[in-house]
């Protein structure tokens, strides 16, 4: 579990960097894109102007032209100023056609950025409920061994106990039958008789072989 969580968290961090990669490439192509669209208005802005101070500029000569020059001539003038204009519409709808796909090219450019970045959000997301759950899991899996180990602990106390109770039913046991033989072998004594002195001997017998077999087991 433990390895789980750390590979998880790994992978985390790894997302986090590619995110904090792809907003800091996201923040300069907007800044580039910023700058180009920029320079691309001043460059549109420019050339009107410029167009527009040739168109004035064109303008005044022509009147200048007209007034100056014979009326059979007039008409010249006024075709080649219209061609000089037709051709100067003809550069500004160039440059605002080529503004207009430029634009466009930034526009896509920036909804994938966008795209991409929501995408690695999502599964950020997923990665970090999946860490939470597996933090989760682990967090369960060490109370359950707490748990268990408690268990494991109270069963072996109750073993020892057992174990303890087994060896003192063994002792009595033993010298339960060490009394039965002793006695078996008194009873054998027919001829004997029963007498103070008898029975002493046999009580001094039995608390011998008693205390005997007593050390026995537990030396043993």
């Amino acid at each position: 579990i433990c390895a789980e969580l750390a590979t998880t968290k790994k992978l985390v961090e790894k997302h986090e960097k590619e995110l904090a990669d792809i907003k800091l490439q996201a923040e300069e192509d907007a800044k580039i894109f910023k700058t180009e669209n920029e320079n691309i208005r001043k460059e549109s802005l420019r050339s009107k102007v410029e167009l527009d101070r040739e168109r004035k500029q064109k303008d005044g000569l022509a009147r200048q032209l007209l007034n100056s020059l014979p009326k059979d001539k007039h008409t010249e003038i006024v075709m080649d100023l219209e061609g000089k204009i037709r051709t100067s519409n003809e550069k500004m709808i160039s440059l605002d056609h080529k503004f207009k796909q430029l634009w466009q090219e930034m526009k896509n450019e920036n909804t994938e950025i966008r795209e991409e970045a929501n995408e690695l959000k999502k599964q950020l997301k997923v990665e970090t409920e999946r860490r939470l759950k597996e933090e989760s899991r682990a967090k369960e899996a060490t109370v359950q061994n707490k748990c268990l180990e408690e268990r494991v602990a109270e069963l072996e106390a109750d073993t020892s106990k057992l174990r303890m109770l087994v060896k003192t039913a063994k002792e009595q046991s033993q010298i339960m039958r060490t009394i039965a033989k002793i006695r078996n072998e008194t009873t054998r004594e027919k001829d004997e008789s029963m007498g103070f002195d008898a029975l002493v001997k046999t009580i001094d017998n039995v608390s011998l072989e008693v205390e005997r077999q007593c050390s026995f087991n537990r030396k043993s």
